[in-house]
């Protein structure tokens, strides 16, 4: 059978198998906590260069609650979304994935106002 792991045990019955299980369950702990720590969304900073600031007010004008990831990360350099103040408008770029095709498909400076169903055709 498989024991409550997080059940009290006492000492005179706790064996290698139990010893074991529990450092298993430490490890699994330890490891989710990670994951929950490094997944959470970046706080909004005040020192955000200001097109990202235009970029964030403009999504959250317009419904989109915005997330950042750090400077330097790969998503980050690769984004290409943006706000053109001149016409009002938000450009978006858009990573499509299928589960029937392999790859991924890249539709850069979609406009906000686009029907996603024309933007693939």
């Amino acid at each position: 059978g498989v024991r409550d792991k997080t059940a009290y045990l006492p000492m005179n019955k706790l064996g290698d198998r139990e010893m074991f299980s529990d450092i298993s369950f430490l490890d699994d702990v330890k490891r989710i906590r990670d994951v929950a720590r490094k997944s959470r969304p970046i706080p909004p900073r005040k020192d955000l260069p200001p097109f990202l600031k235009t970029l964030r007010f403009q999504a959250r004008k317009r419904g989109v609650r915005l997330l950042f990831v750090q400077p330097g990360m790969k998503r980050r350099k690769e984004n290409t979304s943006c706000y053109a103040r001149a016409k009002d408008q938000f450009f978006w770029r858009l990573e499509w994935h299928f589960d029937a095709v392999e790859g991924t498909i890249i539709s850069k400076r979609v406009h906000d106002g686009d029907v996603l169903s024309e933007v693939l055709l």
